[in-house]
């Protein structure tokens, strides 16, 4: 009875799989905002040495932020293997990170 109360392997491999998937859409975030505030960055800044600080400063803040994202996602996964609430608690992190890496490509196609 105690085996059935206690989260099996393959659990624990989903919830690294999914922690995965959150970690590649972190990844594909990033790439598509920093072309978006590449784009955006020269086309609103005139200043050569503006544009390198605006864009660092840019980069350095969404990737901090992205990071933490995904280091903080991975408890929160492995939380919801012992409340059955893995997928839900995927779905919360997921959906908000597709979205975020959806507006940057309709920002940069509107810009």
């Amino acid at each position: 009875m105690a085996t059935e109360t206690k989260p099996r392997l393959r659990v624990y491999a989903a919830c690294y799989a999914l922690w995965g998937i959150v970690l590649v859409l972190a990844l594909i975030s990033l790439e598509l905002w920093r072309e978006t505030i590449l784009d955006l960055v020269i086309r609103h800044v005139d200043d050569l040495s503006s544009q390198t600080s605006t864009y660092d400063v840019l980069i350095v803040v969404l990737g901090l932020g992205l990071t933490a994202l995904t280091i903080f996602a991975e408890p929160y996964l492995r939380g919801g293997i012992r409340r059955r609430r893995l997928l839900p608690r995927f779905g919360h992190v997921a959906v908000p990170l597709a979205a975020f890496a959806a507006a940057a490509w309709v920002v940069r196609a509107l810009a």
